[in-house]
Order: structure tokens, then sequence, then C-alpha cells
């Protein structure tokens, strides 16, 4: 295992864990919920850079498969971590976190779309 590999599979074991310990502190609250998915998407990102250095040299289409599924966590930790920011501080500014999820959405609509 490389170390680019090794950072990955860390992120995505760090971010769970710390995502689960702060959910199970209070499960009712909004920003709680909303750290916990977060910390979700940064695992995501993390597990698929684990994934991508352990795939052998030659294997192009899998690669390719394993860059689109992390770029998906990538895409959804800015919109979770506004959320979570503007819960935590109890701005009530919906029209801006409308506006990242909608720029977001277009995001991940053209990773899908990318032969």
């Amino acid at each position: 295992m490389n170390l680019f590999a090794l950072s990955g599979l860390l992120t995505g074991i760090s971010s769970l864990v710390f995502g689960i310990y702060v959910y199970l502190k209070n499960r009712r609250n909004k920003a709680n919920k909303l750290f916990a998915i977060f910390t979700f998407a940064v695992a995501v990102w993390g597990f698929g850079g684990w994934k991508i250095g352990l795939i052998p040299y030659g294997e192009a289409d899998l690669a390719l498969l394993w860059w689109r599924i992390t770029h998906i966590g990538v895409i959804f930790i800015p919109i979770f971590f506004l959320h979570f920011v503007y819960q935590w501080l109890e701005i009530k500014e919906k029209l801006i976190i409308f506006l990242v999820i909608s720029r977001e959405f277009f995001f991940l609509v053209s990773i899908s779309t990318i032969c």
C-alpha cells in the first residue's frame, strides 16, 4: 500500500469515527446530524482515494470509475459543510444554501454524463 492509499484510508476511517461520535452525542440536534452527513461525504472521498491508490497500473477503466465515485463525495462536502455552519450559527439564509445546492447538483449531473 502506498502513501496515497494509506492517507485515503486514514481519512475515511477518522471521518466516519468522528461523525458517528458527534451524532451519538446528541441525535436530535440538527447541527449534529448535518455534521455527521458532512463527515460521511469526507469518508466517501477518503475511501475513494484509498481504492484509487490500490488500483494496479493499466486499469484505466477501474481508476476512472473510482475517481467518479470519489468526486461524488467531493461535490457534497461543501454543501453539507455550509449547511452545517449555517445551522450551527443559526443563520436563516435559505437562498444561499439553495444556490449552493443547485450549483453542486449541476456538478453532480455533469460528472455523471461525462463519458
